[in-house]
């Protein structure tokens, strides 16, 4: 390792990493609608901006192939601003390509290995976007191409003889440009660099000072019309946004900027100015004095709009996460207390000012733990924008024409849901696109309109986020989702099953309905591993298919994974506590307040309000023994758009709790989501109501019936 890698701060390389990366996520995005709307100069600014930044920057950390990288891309962007190069669907692929490529290296540098894995690569990438950049003829060659055809045409006599003079005319005039565009007339350096020159090399600039060196040196590339003059130009910026924010106005910045620009000494390739001829150009003290007119609120308002940012290690706030959940047992025990003092009379005043320290305590919890939790979450802008690329590729490859639509992409999750939410996107948006969306022909032939639609959303919920990828194709294919199934042996041939369970056959392993093996794989090929994962983190997956009208996968998942904070409806049953979750909780009542219950075979229903719901007994279920209450509680609970009463023997309250992962409890069935410890000490178990339905309701009524 040299000695300049040794001096290298691991912490702020890795600042640059984060940065870069963040710079990155946009683009992609950025490029496919740049790609539909080619003449959109604002988004090739957009997206030469955080290229420059990483350019720069990269070269402070000794990074030269990826500063190598940057520079073409960099020049690239440039020549289409500039209106040089077109933009097309074969540079868009090559920018996308040489995205990835310059992720991959930054990943390898955080991993601290080489940049690239093979030389040979990026030497094949560089030289794609140098071929890119010269595909366009310069003025000069266009000029020269309509003489020559305007003179081939005259001399074949195409021309009639009343426009002979017109295209005598047009001769001349065109020669005139051509040879003035030769004479390669080489006239002094403008006479504001060479001031610009003459103080720099004075030191007329200080550290207080530096940030005028750049301002000026973006007043010269703005003038500059050739390539060598542009190219110098962006060298002195480089060298400036390396060297400034380290070294000050240093003798080796000054010096650098110096020797770049005095390689413009013999070049007039600048863009003629604005004002009259005779008009002096503006000196550099003239220019200084424009800028010190503007308006300090402007100034003020322009660095207020950039808020100040902090990396922290993800684990500290996984920590400080920890912590708040302790702080709510803490809470709830004070709250226990309380209620202990307040059944002594005597202590009745003490018990009103405990209760009102106890509410600013849970006051100041919460807070806390909203702070905290904003500081985790990012938005879903940063995996989302990787779907059009993903679709795009597809499309190039298959000759399919399909929207992608956004919603919800402005929505924060905590960071590490990202993570684990990347990888099953990309794989349902590949395959809606790849197997779900037909070809153009195939849509026109049933009377769709030839282009699909994969629409991708995110919705926040009380408690829960809820993600869907949703398709307008063909759907899934149930008989051949059955075939496979009894080819792979998971079904018997004579097995019927319902929609349901067919579709459950998706997260079988090797189960796909796709006809043909690709890149992209096949419905259900790795559906397994997906539902694997989302369920490891207490969320759930699933399908929802229609024939000709497309499919839907819909992943619901808790807000947070580190700690989990939720609203509990508290319940007793023979001495043990049970937490539902208040988002599912419809209403509760005595069941012997007035409404007869109604027997049906072995199960009981209660009529209220024109509803019957079936009652489901915890005391049974769980096999509870002890003494029974006077009089029981219904609770009743909702599950997508069903309902059931539970009987319990009371009702405790309505409380946060913090859920904790269960080892080693003996149950038959898995219908805790967890455990929390409560405000005396004592243990309540989490129950998870889709599991709970899905084991011990067998026939649920409707809400409405």
């Amino acid at each position: 390792m040299s000695d300049k890698e040794n001096l290298i701060d691991p912490v702020l390389l890795a600042e640059f990493i984060d940065e870069a990366n963040e710079g990155l996520d946009n683009l992609p995005d950025l490029f496919i609608q740049l790609e539909k709307d080619p003449g959109n100069f604002e988004l090739i600014n957009a997206i030469f901006r955080p290229v420059h930044t990483i350019k720069g920057n990269s070269a402070f950390f000794g990074l030269l192939n990826v500063k190598n990288l940057t520079h073409e891309l960099e020049t690239l962007l440039d020549k289409m601003r500039k209106g040089e190069v077109s933009v097309s669907a074969e540079k868009i692929t090559l920018l996308l390509k040489s995205l990835d490529f310059l992720s991959i290296m930054l990943d390898r540098v955080r991993n601290n290995e080489s940049e690239v894995p093979d030389e040979k690569s990026l030497d094949s990438l560089i030289t794609n976007l140098q071929s890119a950049c010269e595909d366009s003829e310069s003025i000069d060659a266009k000029l020269k191409s309509i003489l020559e055809n305007v003179e081939e045409l005259y001399e074949k006599n195409f021309i009639k003889a009343d426009g002979e003079l017109l295209i005598l005319q047009v001769i001349s005039d065109l020669k005139s440009i051509s040879n003035s565009d030769e004479s390669d007339g080489k006239g002094e350096i403008p006479e504001f660099i060479t001031k610009f020159i003459h103080d720099l090399s004075n030191n007329v600039y200080s550290d207080k000072t530096v940030h005028e060196i750049k301002e000026v040196l973006l007043t010269i590339e703005a003038k500059t019309n050739s390539e060598k003059a542009n190219e110098a130009i962006k060298e002195c910026l480089d060298n400036y946004d390396t060297l400034a924010p380290t070294v000050g106005c240093d003798e080796i910045l000054t010096s650098l900027i110096v020797e770049s620009l005095e390689t413009l000494d013999n070049t007039n390739d600048w863009k003629p100015s604005e004002v009259e001829s005779e008009e002096k150009i503006p000196e550099i003290q003239e220019l200084k004095e424009e800028v010190a007119t503007v308006p300090t609120e402007n100034k003020v308002k322009d660095k207020m709009a950039i808020a100040k940012t902090m990396r922290i290690p993800e684990n500290t706030i996984d920590d400080f996460l920890t912590h708040i959940g302790e702080l709510i047992v803490v809470r709830e025990m004070f709250e226990h207390l309380r209620k202990k003092i307040n059944e002594n009379v005597a202590q009745e005043i003490i018990s009103v000012e405990f209760r009102r320290l106890t509410e600013e305590f849970s006051n100041v919890t919460l807070d806390l733990e909203d702070s905290v939790m904003s500081i985790r979450k990012q938005k879903m802008q940063t995996i989302f924008n990787r779907a059009p690329k993903i679709v795009r590729d597809i499309c190039l490859e298959k000759g399919k024409e399909i929207e992608v639509k956004i919603i919800g992409e402005d929505i924060e999750v905590d960071k590490s849901l990202l993570g684990i939410l990347d990888g099953p996107l990309v794989h349902m948006v590949r395959n809606a696109a790849d197997h779900g969306i037909e070809l153009p022909e195939e849509r026109v032939a049933a009377s769709k309109s030839p282009m699909g639609l994969i629409t991708i959303s995110m919705e926040e919920l009380e408690e829960t986020l809820l993600l869907k990828i949703s398709d307008d194709g063909k759907g899934l294919n149930f008989d051949a989702l059955r075939a496979k199934a009894v080819e792979l042996e998971i079904i018997k041939a004579d097995e019927e099953l319902d929609e349901e369970s067919t579709i459950e056959l998706l997260f079988m392993s090797g189960v796909s309905t796709a006809k043909e093996v690709t890149d992209v794989s096949g419905r259900g090929v790795g559906l397994d591993v997906v539902r694997r994962g989302i369920e490891s983190i207490g969320g759930k997956i699933k399908v929802f298919s229609e024939p000709n009208n497309g499919s839907t996968f819909s992943i619901q998942l808790p807000k947070g994974i580190s700690t989990q904070i939720l609203n509990g409806f508290i319940v007793m049953v023979g001495g043990n506590k049970f937490v539902l979750p208040v988002s599912r909780i419809v209403e509760s009542f005595p069941p012997t307040d007035g409404i007869p219950f109604q027997k049906h075979e072995k199960d009981n229903f209660v009529k209220r309000y024109d509803q019957i719901f079936k009652v489901i007994q915890l005391r049974e279920i769980f096999k509870i023994t002890g003494e029974l209450p006077t009089q029981s509680i219904l609770v009743v609970v909702e599950e997508k758009n069903k309902k059931v009463a539970i009987e319990v023997d009371e009702i405790i309250g309505i409380q946060q709790v913090v859920l904790k992962p269960l080892e080693g409890l003996n149950v038959s069935v898995d219908i805790f989501s967890g455990g929390a410890l409560m405000g005396d000490g004592s243990i309540a178990l989490i129950i998870d109501v889709e599991h709970f339905f899905s084991n011990y309701v067998k026939e649920l009524q409707e809400s409405n019936s």
